[in-house]
């Protein structure tokens, strides 16, 4: 069996990987196509080669004249195109096992679905994906390749991951931002937890490079509404501390705090060129796969 045929090897993945892969494909497709229009179009205009046409692609890209000779559709490559990279970062701190008695998935459940459905949508386009994992400190979880079959690499190293530890997000991105050299898209799937200057400011240097900067904030609805109704113990799935809590008085400070906090991150993101958007675990997430393409389209056009 060869391993550029993944879907032969379907038939004999675990469940739980075959699941992941089908899931994903399912919400990539019903996405709309085109994960990317190269922002740096205009600074490389050198030919460098061809890939066969995909549903979405921009025509005026065809080269008639290997369809002449082939009869099969064919679209010119440039150099720009042909070297860009999706970093693919994922949280794996302790908050993403989070998830409430109203809803079926995890926060980081459903971070897998998306960055999965992600590296699927860049690698039918020809685009290298890179996997990530960030939480007290950085991991890279596999190669940047380009091929079908990394697909199954990059599934199979999600399906191995378990959050744990604390959030340490200053020094993560940081040594994010040193690794990165050649300008990408980047993609940061978080539940976003912690402060927004910490997480923003290691960021900024990238976008001052040019670097195509997406955050995909992945949240449960009672982060958000906080509905709990019996007074309790709630516990830090980082620190484990515990604080009692009667919900009926705390509720109106605590969705207070949730804007501003909210509404601090999408002035820090506008401001720096980084694409912000939200995810609530009780949505559709074919839905957020497709309004974030839907507005990288109107964005870099």
């Amino acid at each position: 069996m060869s391993d550029s045929d993944p879907r032969q090897l379907l038939q004999q993945l675990p469940a739980e990987l075959e699941k992941l892969l089908l899931d994903s494909r399912a919400i990539a497709t019903n996405a709309l196509t085109g994960l990317h229009r190269s922002p740096y179009r205009g600074s490389s205009i050198e030919f460098r080669e061809h890939r066969e046409y995909q549903h979405g692609d921009d025509l005026r890209r065809l080269d008639w004249r290997v369809y002449a000779k082939s009869d099969r559709l064919y679209v010119k490559q440039f150099e720009d195109e042909t070297t860009l990279a999706v970093e693919i970062v994922v949280d794996t701190s302790s908050s993403m096992n989070y998830h409430s008695s109203s809803t079926k998935v995890s926060k980081f459940g459903r971070t897998q679905l998306l960055a999965a459905a992600i590296a699927d949508l860049a690698i039918r386009q020809g685009d290298a994906v890179r996997l990530w994992s960030v939480s007290d400190n950085l991991e890279v979880l596999t190669e940047q390749r380009r091929q079908e079959s990394h697909l199954l690499e990059v599934a199979r190293a999600l399906i191995k991951l378990s959050p744990q530890g604390v959030d340490a997000p200053t020094l993560s991105f940081e040594h994010l931002a040193s690794e990165l050299h050649k300008r990408s898209v980047v993609v940061i799937l978080s539940d976003v937890l912690f402060e927004t200057e910490a997480f923003l400011q290691p960021l900024r240097s990238l976008q001052a490079k040019q670097f195509d900067l997406n955050v995909l904030r992945v949240n449960d609805p009672q982060e958000i509404d906080f509905d709990f109704s019996q007074p309790s113990y709630f516990e830090c799935l980082e620190t484990s501390r515990q604080t009692f809590v009667h919900p009926n008085l705390f509720r109106k400070a605590y969705q207070a705090e949730w804007t501003k906090r909210e509404d601090a991150l999408v002035d820090a993101c506008r401001q720096s060129h980084i694409t912000l958007h939200r995810h609530r675990t009780d949505h559709d997430p074919a839905d957020t796969l497709q309004n974030w393409m839907e507005y990288r389209q109107r964005a870099l056009r």
